[in-house]
């Protein structure tokens, strides 16, 4: 195996032209650049060896299962991925009422989002309980704890 190391288009329009075989994706999804590449090439995810999966989340508690299904990349078959929360992280020293008004901006109008947004159709609020680092103090009022 060779590596290359490319930014996150540059390895999918690689992978597009025939010029790699595999590349690595640290992304929500649907991801612009695997859509590029499905319009003219047909995609499979690589499984995990068995074991390894759970072996990798068990080395990083950020780390969870992620299923990615077929419609999503028309795919033949779903794919069991590695993946990690996103977080908005706000320094202790932000103020917590501005802290506590994001957050609400946000998850009150989650709803809205989703119309909008793909990624934010993936936003489950109860994991935002189950993260790797602590809450701010703002965020925390906002979930009410």
């Amino acid at each position: 195996m060779t590596p290359s190391f490319l930014s996150y288009a540059d390895g999918f329009s690689q992978l597009t032209d025939g010029n790699l075989d595999a590349a690595f994706a640290l992304s929500g999804f649907p991801a612009g650049a695997v859509m590029q590449a499905t319009a003219t090439n047909d995609l499979r995810f690589i499984s995990f060896s068995d074991g390894m999966l759970d072996k990798a989340l068990a080395s990083n508690r950020a780390y969870r299962a992620v299923e990615i299904p077929t419609d999503v990349y028309g795919t033949s078959a779903a794919a069991s991925v590695i993946g990690v929360n996103n977080m908005l992280i706000a320094p202790n020293s932000l103020d917590a009422d501005i802290v506590e008004k994001i957050a609400a901006a946000v998850f009150d109008h989650l709803d809205e989002f989703k119309v909008e947004n793909a990624n934010a159709r993936q936003i489950d609020p109860a994991m935002s309980l189950d993260r790797a680092i602590p809450l701010h103090e703002g965020a925390a009022r906002s979930f009410g704890q």
